[in-house]
């Protein structure tokens, strides 16, 4: 697995079972999805993508018709950036659990590909790329 790595800062990568997105406020609630969180932060913003997957199974797909639909929500905040808001558009997807073995915790890969545009329009400005391992958060 050639995972990207993390650059220009720091990054988290986790998931919450039973949860469901947040609207713009940063917790994720109880819910019936598992909950998979991308964050990466520096000195002076902080980027966080929610990726909303359903809770039965060991793996799944999210495609253009489900990101379009606010299943893969992107949240950026600086406190003192001139910035607009991003929306995912379109892209994929792709998780498949991990089996865990006695010395580690359950932990599933993604592989995503995410097109966003400046909110409420069409017109991709970025596409993020995230091959990362995601573990159980901490309570």
């Amino acid at each position: 697995m050639n995972s990207i790595p993390c650059t220009e800062g720091s990054c988290l990568f986790e998931y919450v079972n039973y949860a469901a997105m947040p609207d713009r406020q940063i917790a994720v609630s109880t819910g019936q999805y598992r909950i998979f969180l991308a964050t990466k932060s520096n000195s002076f913003s902080t980027t966080r993508i929610y990726m909303q997957a359903p809770m039965q199974g060991d793996k799944f797909l999210l495609t253009d018709v489900d990101i379009s639909a606010g299943k893969v929500k992107h949240l950026f905040s600086c406190a003192s950036c001139d910035y607009f808001n991003l929306t995912p558009i379109a892209g994929t997807v792709k998780g498949i659990k991990v089996a865990n073995t006695n010395s580690s915790a359950e932990k599933w890969l993604l592989d995503a590909r995410i097109v966003v545009a400046a909110e409420k329009s069409k017109v991709p400005v970025d596409t993020i790329h995230i091959k990362q391992y995601f573990n159980l958060a901490a309570k």
